[in-house]
């Protein structure tokens, strides 16, 4: 409708991450007017100048249907919000078929739990992937009461480790 109304041929490409988006428009193989990258791949295509500044006064509904808040979480990589609209906001979760589980899963350890193999499945997102792991692992010290033994004030030489790379938090 739009190509009919306006006479503009729109190029409309997907992509499944950022980082296979990322290489195409830094190439320059296709000219985009608009793109649609996330939070630290904004932050990456300014640092090279692969996108440029927005210009409000042309989309004056951005700034009207647009809730504060989230120009400000937006900042975060995009100081000044010169460069993008905030459009899209989520969560990252575990995606499981209710048919095909018996217990759903209610923690990110359950990625690791054998029962779930084949069962659960997560975005394809290194950037979520990290994120999972760390709260895993960080949950893990903290149930433990454990500290990795660089974070112990005797370092690697902690005889609690014992080989383990934790120490308990005594403090002593």
């Amino acid at each position: 409708m739009f190509e009919k109304e306006t006479g503009i041929k729109v190029v409309y490409d997907e992509f499944e991450t950022n980082e296979i988006m990322y290489p195409k428009v830094e190439a320059g193989s296709s000219a985009y007017d608009v793109v649609c990258p996330s939070d630290y791949m904004v932050q990456k295509m300014i640092e090279n100048d692969l996108i440029q500044e927005l210009d409000y006064d042309k989309i004056p509904n951005a700034k009207e249907n647009i809730g504060a808040e989230y120009y400000e979480q937006a900042a975060a990589y995009d100081p000044g919000n010169k460069y993008c609209v905030p459009y899209c906001w989520g969560t990252v979760g575990i995606i499981y078929n209710k048919t095909l589980v018996d217990t759903p899963p209610t923690k990110w350890a359950d990625l690791w739990d054998e029962k779930y193999s084949d069962e659960i499945l997560m975005m394809d997102s290194i950037k979520d992937c990290f994120m999972v792991a760390l709260k895993k692992e960080r949950l893990l010290f903290q149930q433990s009461g454990r500290i990795r033994t660089a974070d112990c004030h005797r370092g690697s030489d902690c005889p609690e480790a014992s080989g383990t790379g934790l120490c308990s938090r005594s403090g002593t």
